[in-house]
């Protein structure tokens, strides 16, 4: 099956996001860290997806944590739907999320 593979212009979604650095006037830390994604779904839409994420990292006005590639597991690691991940999955994308946070609070 070939897959469109189409980019998307993602202004509307990225402007919505925006609407939460209003809260770090109040001293609150936003960032934006991607979904789980299932490895097998982004071989097929790579392209797309690496247009989602350059529009993300360019127009939000809050740190974007790590990439899109960043949170990729094998469909084993799912149950249900591409955002529902089983335990090892949990497991290793709180790890990577930990990583990306210490990094960017600059936490030992």
């Amino acid at each position: 099956v070939k897959y469109e593979q189409r980019e998307e212009n993602y202004t509307t979604g990225i402007e919505m996001l925006n609407k939460l650095a209003a809260l770090q006037e109040k001293g609150v830390r936003v960032f934006y860290v991607f979904p789980g994604y299932p490895l097998e779904e982004y071989n097929r839409f790579q392209k797309p997806l690496q247009s989602f994420e350059n529009q993300l990292k360019a127009g939000l006005q809050f740190p974007v944590l790590g990439k899109v590639t960043d949170f990729l597991y094998p469909e084993s690691d799912f149950y249900d739907t591409v955002y529902h991940l089983r335990r090892k999955g949990r497991a290793e994308r709180t790890k990577t999320m930990v990583r990306l946070l210490r990094e960017s609070l600059q936490i030992e």
